[in-house]
């Protein structure tokens, strides 16, 4: 049987097998040509023109008709060459260009999806030829126009999904055509695909500045700000019963719906979709970097990527004491997560660093190209900055980024490296050229504003139920995720105003007594800290920067601004100021 492929590079099949000396022009240039005619006889002299235009030669012609029908062998005989024409008897072949015009000209969804799946690469792909280049285009906009039709019959069901799906190839092949774009972004957007909003947002703004040198017009630009904020469907609605369900502390549950998003959500999320090498969550402690962890993680898995998360803090202290004790500690988690029953631990050498040995490991049997990709999150790192061996664990994971950028072919190509950490990293790490903060996707959560503090009252039932009482408790507990959560539980709880839950919370027994005292009992272990939080009390500068670096990223403080530094909220302050007067 003869299987002839001409989307893409031209490929000729006999019985299964390429023939071995259909060479270019002399066999596969006449091939392609009487192809594209679908079984109809061509003049000799408009083959010859077509083919050879420098010459016309018959003789050439003749030629390679014999060495067709020679490298065909047994399928030789659909060659008709007489009268002085020639065809190619296309029969009961299978001809990839017939089978996509004729879908295209049934038109029916199914046919449209067939004919797409076809036209799996530009006809003829890289020949730069006249007689190529109008069949080309013309099957390139029989392409597109089938896409548009199954789009909006796919917009019409209400498949967001295939919508978007649909869409997506239409940009690809009609990229300046803002349009598709936007209605890209709408598909995924009601799809809840809100990383790829952002990540296509980004596709079209780059295209448009790199060919135009304008920027994406309002209607998209909007839709990329409502992905980004991550506002609920419209009309879905949080049960009382779902609220209270849910736990009070901890990461949110990766479907609650009280879960509202910030714009870090789209960056975290596009970078894991684009597969960079590192990304680093960076935030202070309660602000959400574990539930961020877990959506994107989620998607990753949904997008068919190996995920393993690894807590640190859930390490044994033995585990942190030597490198080897880490190192194993490290591949015991991954070959569990992955399901790697029959793995073989690193087998530690004294001849080897523990580094290396892992190293070895992880490219030899973690990242072997027969498996889809790994996304491996690091949670609670900070843990790792009071150990003696860290310079030389963080320079590991810095040589697995740089080994994608020296050989994009290599196993580290196929790791994403997520590290969540609170502490800032230029305290501990001295050698800039180690450290993996540096490099990669920098991701920083920062606190609710009080647009996104407004849109988590309206999930909890909107128990605050005007503006200025919503100031009010922004005042008390500031943008803190944590403690706006606490405050909306209880005031429906409660059943009790703003005004009342402030003068609840300087009560010994209010409802932020159990957290305002851990927090306390963590500070007074450290007498340098608390001293420092006197001195932001007083409206001074902390004693040195490694303390204010330390305050913030265990929480105490607003986010940096030109000013000095600040206690993170009202409820904070007041207790801080109470209690280390």
């Amino acid at each position: 049987m003869l299987c002839i492929r001409l989307f893409g590079p031209l490929e000729a099949l006999v019985d299964g097998t390429e023939p071995p000396d259909l060479r270019l022009r002399m066999g596969g240039h006449l091939l392609a040509f009487l192809a594209l005619r679908d079984g109809r006889a061509v003049h000799c002299d408009y083959v010859a023109e077509a083919l050879w235009p420098e010459t016309a030669s018959p003789d050439s012609l003749r030629a390679s008709v014999s060495h067709l029908a020679r490298a065909l062998g047994q399928e030789g005989a659909r060659i008709e060459h007489q009268n002085h024409t020639v065809r190619l008897r296309v029969d009961g072949a299978e001809v990839d260009l017939r089978d996509f015009d004729r879908a295209i000209a049934r038109g029916d969804p199914a046919s449209l999806e067939r004919a797409v799946a076809l036209h799996r690469a530009p006809l003829l792909q890289d020949w730069d030829l006249p007689w190529v280049r109008a069949e080309r285009t013309k099957r390139c906009d029989a392409l597109m126009d089938a896409l548009c039709s199954l789009a909006d019959q796919a917009r019409a069901c209400g498949d967001w999904h295939a919508a978007a799906r649909w869409l997506g190839r239409l940009s690809r092949g009609r990229p300046s055509r803002v349009a598709v774009w936007r209605d890209l972004m709408d598909a995924l957007l009601r799809a809840g695909e809100r990383a790829e909003v952002v990540e296509t947002f980004r596709r079209c703004r780059d295209h448009l500045r790199r060919t135009a040198r304008v920027e994406p017009p309002e209607e998209v630009t909007a839709l990329y700000r409502e992905a980004l904020r991550g506002t609920p469907v419209e009309g879905a609605e949080v049960r009382s019963d779902q609220i209270e369900e849910e736990p009070e502390g901890g990461a949110v549950p990766v479907y609650s719906r009280l879960y509202v998003a910030r714009p870090t959500d789209g960056e975290f999320h596009a970078a894991l979709a684009r597969g960079d090498g590192i990304v680093l969550v960076k935030g202070p402690r309660q602000i959400g970097k574990t539930s961020l962890l877990a959506r994107g993680l989620h998607e990753a898995r949904r997008r068919g990527a190996r995920v393993v998360l690894t807590d640190l803090q859930k390490l044994d202290s033995a585990d942190m004491e030597t490198p080897a004790a880490f190192y194993g500690a490290l591949a015991t988690e991954l070959a569990e997560q992955l399901g790697m029953s029959d793995c073989e631990p690193p087998e530690w050498s004294p001849r080897r660093s523990p580094g290396g040995t892992f190293d070895r490991w992880v490219r030899s049997k973690v990242l072997d190209e027969r498996v889809p990709p790994l996304v491996w999150a690091l949670d609670e790192v900070d843990r790792l900055f009071g150990c003696s061996f860290r310079d030389d664990a963080f320079g590991l994971f810095r040589s697995w980024y740089n080994a994608r950028a020296l050989s994009p072919d290599s196993a580290w190509c196929r790791l994403s490296l997520v590290m969540a950490c609170a502490t800032e990293a230029a305290l501990f790490i001295a050698d800039l050229n180690r450290s993996p903060f540096n490099v990669g996707t920098r991701v920083t959560l920062e606190d609710f504003t009080l647009e996104e503090a407004a849109e988590l009252n309206k999930r909890f039932g909107s128990p605050v139920d005007d503006a200025a009482s919503l100031r009010q408790l922004y005042a008390l507990v500031g943008g803190h995720p944590y403690l706006q959560r606490r405050s909306l539980r209880a005031l429906r709880r409660l059943g009790v105003g703003v005004r009342t839950l402030e003068r609840m919370a300087e009560r010994e027994d209010g409802p932020f007594a159990d957290h305002l005292e851990r927090m306390l009992a963590a500070l007074m272990r450290d007498p340098g800290m608390t001293d420092a939080v006197r001195a932001v009390l007083r409206g001074e500068p902390c004693p040195d920067p490694a303390s204010e670096a330390r305050l913030r990223s265990a929480g105490l403080l607003a986010p940096a601004d030109d000013g000095p530094p600040r206690i993170r909220c009202g409820l904070y302050a007041g207790f801080l100021a109470r209690r280390l007067a």
